[in-house]
């Protein structure tokens, strides 16, 4: 069994991040990503490793009632578990699902810390590419070294002793070279914090924009996200129940 099918059995069979937010602040990179999506107003999502599906929860509720929300993963408990606990339509399938759909099928499409478990990642982008209509979303960890991303924040003192430094399967990418040659433009690209009190460059999310011909939209409305994301940024560290 190669690389790519020993992560996929890993992710496919293990529950690292929880099925739902329920009692519980939503952490900031979904309200982000919540925030995002709500401001370009899609006709049709998609989640690239929902999980139990509770990113698209929080959407549903900020978007209109006829925006299409769609979940993918490959963990097959979780996804059973979001079809009963949210009514979602969710799909256990693996990232050739994007292969074999039709091009621009989706307006939106967003993953959270999921690319960062696939090894080889420039042939998913690619897809990623012709699956959307506008734009791909990514929360993913950005470093530029081959450390344990985790490590490095536990080797400088800025994540609690009980936060695990060994994730198994997973990997660096050159995500912004490997995007532009898919053909995509960043339009937002900001850090966002990890562990509670901590504000890092671990993790980002950039906001791609597909380039299809057409002229990038006027960068307003990317300012305008930024500051918004900002702003609740300096609230949560200000005030970390707001």
């Amino acid at each position: 069994m190669d690389e790519a099918e020993l992560a996929k059995e890993y992710w496919g069979s293990t529950d690292k991040q929880g099925k739902s937010y329920r009692g519980k602040l939503p952490p900031m990179y979904a309200t982000s990503v919540v925030r995002v999506i709500k401001s370009l107003n899609p006709n049709s999502v998609l989640e690239f490793g929902c999980n139990a599906g509770r990113n698209l929860e929080l959407i549903r509720s900020k978007v209109s009632s006829q925006t299409k929300l769609k979940g993918i993963d490959i963990n097959k408990d979780s996804i059973e578990s979001g079809k009963e606990m949210w009514g979602l339509d969710l799909e256990c399938v693996d990232e050739t699902y994007f292969s074999n759909i039709e091009p621009n099928s989706y307006d939106v499409i967003f993953t959270i810390s999921v690319l960062d478990h696939i090894p080889e990642i420039r042939t998913v982008v690619k897809d990623l590419y012709n699956a959307c209509s506008n734009y791909v979303l990514s929360v993913e960890p950005h470093i530029d070294s081959n450390d344990n991303y985790l490590k490095t924040f536990k080797d400088e003192n800025r994540i609690p002793d009980q936060i695990t430094t060994e994730t198994p399967y997973s990997y660096t990418h050159d995500y912004k070279n490997i995007f532009s040659e898919a053909g995509f433009e960043s339009v937002l690209d900001l850090p966002l914090p990890t562990y509670f009190g901590n504000l890092g460059l671990l993790y980002r999310l950039t906001l791609y924009k597909k380039n299809n011909g057409t002229n990038i939209s006027s960068t307003y409305v990317y300012d305008k996200l930024q500051d918004e994301i900002i702003f609740e940024i300096m609230l949560r560290l200000l005030r970390p129940s707001a």
